[in-house]
């Protein structure tokens, strides 16, 4: 194996993990009582947090990089993003890295 491809194998490894923490956290906040309706990404103080969006079933002209989530919720027992773009955008549609700047945004403005 090359070096670049060891190196690769930890870091994806650390991802896996990583997005594991990030679901558990949101998983956790969301299942507190004063947070059962979902966690509101419009803090009073301004700011935001995007993600990509995919376009759906349209991703030729509605896909949007910078898509700004306005809150988070469960929905079923999954974690959901109410998105600019999509209201019901499971997390599941979102890179590792991007859960993280959810997680960072809701932790620091919101909760």
């Amino acid at each position: 194996m090359k070096k670049f491809q060891i190196r690769w194998d930890k870091i994806s490894k650390e991802l896996a993990l990583l997005r594991e923490d990030c679901i558990a956290y949101l998983t956790e906040e969301l299942n507190k009582e004063e947070n059962k309706n979902g966690i509101s990404c419009e803090p009073d103080g301004g700011g935001s947090v995007c993600v990509t969006y995919d376009g759906g079933r349209h991703p030729e002209y509605d896909s949007n990089p910078y898509s700004t989530v306005n809150g988070v919720y469960l929905k079923d027992g999954k974690i959901m993003l109410d998105t600019e773009d999509c209201d019901e955008y499971s997390i599941d549609r979102i890179d590792t890295t991007e859960l993280l700047g959810v997680c960072d945004f809701i932790e620091e403005f919101c909760l």
